[in-house]
């Protein structure tokens, strides 16, 4: 099943929707038309439906292949722009 979404992209004369699916973000994303960070948010909406998420970070990096580095930073980002919030404050580690 093809996941897409529907972004609304205001101009003056009315507004247009613009069906964005898997493939066309990767792209979007691989031309540098969009930033790291939305990528990742556009791709957090793509993946997951829900507004509360548990998201399986090394799958997720692996299907839209960015680094996890990169997707703590991007949701760092975001946190500090609103777009999301953390539900919990746990973090687990393995020790060596």
């Amino acid at each position: 099943m093809q996941q897409l979404l529907d972004v609304t992209i205001p101009n003056n004369l009315d507004t247009a929707i613009f069906r964005l699916d898997r493939s066309e973000l990767m792209r979007l994303q691989e031309m540098g038309i969009i930033t790291g960070r939305a990528y990742i948010y556009l791709a957090l909406k793509l993946t997951y439906s829900s507004l509360n998420i548990s998201v399986d970070t090394e799958s997720f990096c692996e299907d839209w292949q960015i680094t996890e580095s990169d997707l703590a930073v991007a949701i760092a980002q975001l946190h500090k722009k609103g777009a999301l919030a953390p539900v919990n404050r746990q973090l687990e580690l393995e020790l060596f």
